[in-house]
């Protein structure tokens, strides 16, 4: 599934607020940081005409020309680099030109004249912002914070395909309990009319009629919020996996749950959970990235001491390609050396960030501490309630075989008395004993098939809490996220459904793309061929979504194997079936 916006199941269908979009726009700000390196070229072009007053000077008693042109242009070349150190290649005259319209007082002199000069600089740090762990520690943060975003992004995709886990196995609970309340209805039904036979026989009153009536009423109301929950749930496990909301058809799950007890060593689940744990991963990248934050913060308790050397060759001449020729030369040549020192008094300033990025860093350190150390407790918690469901589900199983024992009995009983048994009192009690079989089997039935949904979804939320439910799944990052987001940001309707009955037709796939709905995405071509027995949709996927079970991620995509199994063992939470059609209509399903 391709899609920019994951979707996961807390009671409802939530939109979290982490998307695909995440890391891409994280990595935007690694590749900003980067700038901070980048040459640079600035240019500078300037004219003047100057036209003093007549007795100007030019400092103390100097007589300067009144009236004269001046000119200049220069070009620099400035990078910073890695260690620090700062470079600058320029062209850069003191005054490119100079004409005096009224001659010179010296008739020797160039007029008019032209200058050239290259300057050739460096500047080298020696303590404060020197080296390379300094000056590149934003983008290594920068780095840190994509890492942090693309484990986030895994952190929920997790929640995603154990939310597809949990509406499934919600769907097949809730299916369940339908199927149990619509096998008592006709059995209730029953009742009411051999109660209506009785009291047309006068062998029982119209409150006996009444009471009958009643239980077949509530099973009829229990059978629309049996429905109403089918629908509700088939409508959460649409949208998480991308379906559209009204196909015209029901989505029935073919895959057996797990009804097999799970051994589970705590000290091998813990060790699993903190090497894979995304919400682990992330708080041990907050602390690198605080690592890197203190030494930078160390490295601001230096003095500035920096080194500086620059190197110049110039020209001079009455015309400006013999001042070029003279500067290439290099005849005329002058350098400099030096040194700059400067230290603020106190430095009150870094050492109050210094202890700052030192308590923020034991900060990170005590939150991560205390992290595996709830993720130990949440492990615990989830293997006692895994043992427990299972213990509970076992109650449930064998209760369900005994009300289902008593529920035919007491049919039996009620249906063909015994002749010395044959009172109305007794046949009263009978009824009774027959109504309340057919409510505690429904409730068995409905305890059972709740309880084993609860304990395949607690083993998919064991293994999110492990950080291992993607890999078991199947599930993996697509390579190139951004230029996939590019393409496709947009939710599009998952290309990948192994099984599904749509009418009386097997339909299968090739390797062809054709378009089938309005939103202009594409299945691969259907190609349909006729089946008396069950009937099945293969899909075969193209492009990055390989199965349903793909999170809707758009970094996520499942590996090539389509028939690997992601939910409970050897199971495939992606093999739906489709009951008919609600209204008679052509399935989107079928071939055109």
């Amino acid at each position: 599934m391709r899609s920019a916006v994951v979707r996961t199941l807390n009671g409802g269908v939530n939109i979290e607020a982490t998307t695909g979009f995440d890391p891409v726009i994280a990595e935007t700000d690694w590749k900003a940081g980067w700038a901070a390196f980048d040459p640079r070229v600035s240019a500078k072009f300037e004219g003047s005409q100057v036209n003093k007053p007549p007795s100007s000077f030019f400092g103390p008693g100097l007589a300067l020309q009144t009236r004269r042109d001046e000119g200049n242009f220069s070009v620099s070349l400035d990078k910073k680099w890695s260690p620090g150190t700062t470079t600058r290649v320029a062209y850069d005259p003191s005054l490119g030109y100079l004409f005096f319209p009224q001659g010179t007082f010296d008739p020797d002199e160039f007029n008019p004249s032209y200058s050239s000069d290259i300057v050739v600089e460096l500047r080298q740090p020696l303590l404060r912002g020197a080296g390379r762990d300094v000056n590149l520690a934003p983008i290594q943060i920068a780095q840190t914070r994509i890492a942090q975003s693309m484990w986030e992004v895994q952190e929920v995709t997790l929640a995603e395909v154990r939310s597809v886990e949990d509406a499934y196995w919600n769907l097949q609970a809730a299916q369940l309990v339908q199927k149990s309340i619509e096998e008592v209805i006709p059995l209730a039904e029953e009742a009411v009319r051999v109660e209506e036979l009785r009291f047309q026989s006068e062998r029982n009153i119209f409150a006996d009629v009444a009471r009958a009536k009643t239980i077949f009423e509530s099973f009829l109301q229990q059978r629309l919020r049996a429905i109403r929950a089918v629908r509700t749930r088939d409508y959460q496990l649409r949208q998480l996996i991308g379906m559209p909301v009204n196909d015209g058809a029901l989505l029935v799950p073919s895959d057996p749950p797990r009804q097999t007890l799970a051994a589970f060593d705590h000290g091998a689940l813990l060790a699993t959970a903190l090497e894979h744990r995304p919400d682990l991963i992330r708080s041990r990248l907050r602390v690198e990235a605080q690592e890197v934050r203190l030494a930078t913060a160390r490295n601001s308790l230096y003095p500035q001491l920096d080194v500086f050397a620059a190197y110049r060759t110039s020209g001079l001449a009455s015309r400006l390609d013999r001042s070029l020729r003279q500067m290439r030369e290099v005849e005329y040549t002058d350098w400099t050396l030096g040194a700059t020192f400067s230290v603020p008094i106190g430095n009150r300033k870094a050492l109050a960030e210094l202890e700052g990025q030192e308590l923020r860093l034991a900060k990170e350190r005590a939150l991560l501490t205390e992290f595996e150390n709830q993720v130990s407790f949440q492990l615990a918690e989830l293997r006692m309630e895994i043992e427990l469901v299972w213990k509970r589900f076992q109650s449930a199983m064998r209760q369900s075989k005994s009300t289902e024992q008593w529920l035919k009995l007491s049919r039996i009983r009620y249906s063909s008395p015994p002749a010395r048994n044959r009172n109305q009192d007794w046949l009263l009690l009978a009824l009774y004993d027959y109504q309340q079989a057919m409510q505690s089997h429904i409730d068995a039935i409905t305890s059972a098939g709740e309880l084993l949904a609860s304990y395949n979804t607690l083993l998919a939320r064991l293994d999110e809490a492990q950080g291992i439910l993607l890999e078991k799944r199947n599930v993996e990052f697509a390579s190139d996220k951004i230029e996939f987001l590019k393409e496709q940001p947009r939710p599009v309707i998952p290309t990948s459904i192994p099984r599904a009955v749509t009418g009386n037709r097997r339909i299968s796939t090739q390797q062809r793309d054709r378009p089938i709905n309005s939103y202009g995405h594409t299945f691969s071509r259907i190609v349909t061929s006729h089946s008396a027995g069950t009937r099945a949709n293969h899909f075969r996927t193209n492009g990055v979504a390989r199965s349903r079970n793909v999170s809707r991620n758009p970094i996520v995509h499942r590996n090539n194997d389509s028939r690997a199994p992601i939910a409970g063992a050897g199971h495939s939470l992606v093999t739906i079936q489709s009951i008919e059609p609600v209204a008679p209509a052509r399935s989107r399903f079928q071939s055109r």
